[in-house]
């Protein structure tokens, strides 16, 4: 309950800081500011571009911090104004200072925030998945993550709010940068820290923790003195982004480390870990560390590509780690924001066509609401059809899987011959899901349970009565990974119960992936659906054989030595 509330807090609460965003990216002139503290109490900027075509302000400028008139000092701290408002910027040379006059651009096309609303919308639609239908630690705090990453990156505008205001919801904004780091940090630590030792885990949350305080007070002080003109504390000013460089640092050689000393399946979890990571901070790095020599870059759009391998690299690893149905949440993201996209271009269309055709603004608005109302009415046909044509393109060989396995189980209560329907399962659970092998396992009348039949890797002969898989089977009846018990079965797949009537008749075995990845929730079911029907195929070809005995005895078919060497058959099978 306090993880769901906490869940639909953290939603909201995103939701509205990026609401403000998008809102204000309707009336964002697009001039995106990037500065490095030159000093306390001055400025030095990047390049920034006049509506007349030419470079108002070049990069390397240095600004008078404390001569700034307010509407300049809110357009610094905020890195954003309105479209058309003009800004005026004391540069410093020498001794001099000449006031340059920035005649910002119109409002800039759709197409100049198309990469900043896809990367938000990407990032934000896969952390809400992951936060809402994660079944463990590390999917909730990947999820806040990726939400605070969403509002964090950038370009963060703001001019649809008041001045006085614009600077509270760029304190907020970049706080949700030391968010997301801190709980990419806790994930980092809850998927690759049993790999390392004590003293290693102890220093990177030292570190962390440090860095985000300091960050997080000097984040709020700096953004303060530069809306407000006062000079900055010397020592303030030569750390601003230190700080946090020293957070994303820790981070990376937390999954160094973890790569470095893991193996096997954990190594490839944290190689997926580790690879996004580096890509994500490697935009985030650069800009900082243009920062920290005084030389400051635009950090759009180079900083929402990169960061983009975030939530689709952790996604992988979450799932491989067993949270969440990978299928599901990469389907639901590429249809959520193939839709929203189709619906954005659709909308920048539209207004380029009133624009062109000089429509009123009465028919120019009626003629928006029609087309709303013709997408929102249409929006579950066009949602089925995206889903359909995503899972066509991208999901083909895992549902052809489905399918034969599907197939397969309808087609087991017509397989006339026991050893054929047992060759038959285990044949098409190692094709189509890829394992490196597969076996079922039959009881004996009070005695082991035997292999009946094999595909691929070498399994038992025979497995104890009370080997701790079967044990459980017959405990719970339903399936489970290996990698729970010590069992003669293996120590890598799932193994899934065959029964009929509540009574337990044997298992089927699903050895581990070639790829090593894990079985995704919705194979497990059709293998599942397997087992059952192929328990009750059994089940009926045993109750065949016995009616077939009881009739040949019956009609005098058969003497008693044969009959009871045929019954003592049929009960060792049960």
């Amino acid at each position: 309950m306090v993880r769901t509330i906490t869940a639909a807090a953290i939603t909201v609460v995103s939701l509205a800081l990026l609401g403000v965003q998008f809102a204000s990216m309707t009336v964002d002139s697009g001039v995106l500011p990037t500065f490095a503290p030159h000093g306390a109490c001055s400025l030095t900027l990047s390049e920034i571009d006049s509506a007349s075509g030419g470079l108002a302000i070049r990069s390397g400028d240095v600004v008078d911090q404390s001569a700034l008139p307010f509407a300049e000092r809110v357009f610094l701290a905020a890195g954003s104004v309105r479209a058309g408002e003009p800004i005026a910027l004391p540069i410093v040379s020498g001794a001099h200072t000449t006031i340059v006059s920035v005649a910002t651009s119109p409002q800039p096309s759709w197409t100049f925030w198309f990469i900043a609303i896809l990367s938000k919308l990407i990032v934000y639609g896969v952390g809400a998945l992951v936060l809402w239908r994660g079944r463990d630690l590390a999917a909730f705090f990947f999820g806040i993550a990726s939400l605070a990453i969403a509002v964090a990156v950038h370009p963060e505008p703001s001019s649809w709010l008041p001045a006085d205001t614009q600077v509270w919801y760029t304190i907020i904004a970049r706080l949700s940068a030391d968010v997301a780091a801190f709980f990419l940090y806790l994930m980092v630590e809850r998927l690759s820290g049993q790999t390392l030792s004590r003293g290693w885990i102890g220093l990177a949350r030292a570190a962390v923790v440090l860095g985000l305080a300091t960050d997080s007070v000097s984040t709020v002080m700096y953004v303060r003195d530069v809306a407000s003109g006062t000079c900055a504390s010397p020592v303030l000013a030569e750390i601003v982004t230190i700080p946090f460089m020293l957070v994303l640092v820790a981070t990376l050689a937390v999954l160094t480390a973890a790569y470095i000393t893991s193996s096997g399946v954990a190594r490839q979890r944290v190689k997926w870990i580790f690879a996004s990571t580096l890509v994500g901070f490697s935009g985030v790095l650069i800009y900082l560390g243009a920062v920290v020599v005084g030389r400051p870059i635009h950090s759009y759009p180079i900083m929402n590509v990169t960061m983009v391998a975030i939530p689709i690299g952790y996604s992988y690893a979450i799932l491989r780690h067993r949270v969440i149905d990978v299928g599901f949440a990469i389907n639901r993201a590429i249809v959520f924001t193939a839709i929203t996209t189709l619906v954005v271009i659709v909308f920048a269309l539209l207004s380029g066509v009133i624009e062109r055709a000089a429509v009123g603004p009465g028919a120019g608005i009626a003629l928006q609401v029609a087309v709303a109302l013709a997408i929102a009415l249409s929006f579950n046909a066009l949602q089925k059809r995206v889903e359909t044509a995503i899972d066509r393109i991208f999901f083909r060989r895992k549902h052809r899987a489905q399918a034969e396995l599907a197939r397969a189980a309808d087609e087991a209560p017509f397989v006339t011959k026991a050893e054929v329907l047992l060759d038959r399962a285990v044949d098409v659970v190692r094709s189509e899901l890829g394992a490196n092998g597969s076996a079922i396992f039959l009881a004996d009348a009070d005695g082991p349970y035997r292999r009946s039949a094999a595909s691929g890797d070498v399994f038992a002969e025979n497995v104890p009565v009370d080997d701790p898989a079967f044990v459980r089977l017959r405990t719970y009846l339903r399936d489970f990974d290996l990698t729970d018990v010590h069992s003669v079965l293996g120590h890598g797949g799932c193994v899934f119960p065959l029964a009929a009537h509540g009574r337990l008749m044997g298992a089927l075995v699903c050895g581990d992936r070639r790829s090593e990845d894990p079985y995704d929730p919705d194979e497990r079911s059709a293998v599942r659906s397997l087992a059952a029907r192929v328990s009750s195929a059994l089940e009926g070809l045993r109750a065949r054989e016995f009616g077939q005995l009881v009739r040949q005895l019956a009609e005098g078919a058969i003497d008693a030595d044969q009959a009871r060497v045929r019954a003592r058959s049929l009960i060792a099978d049960m």
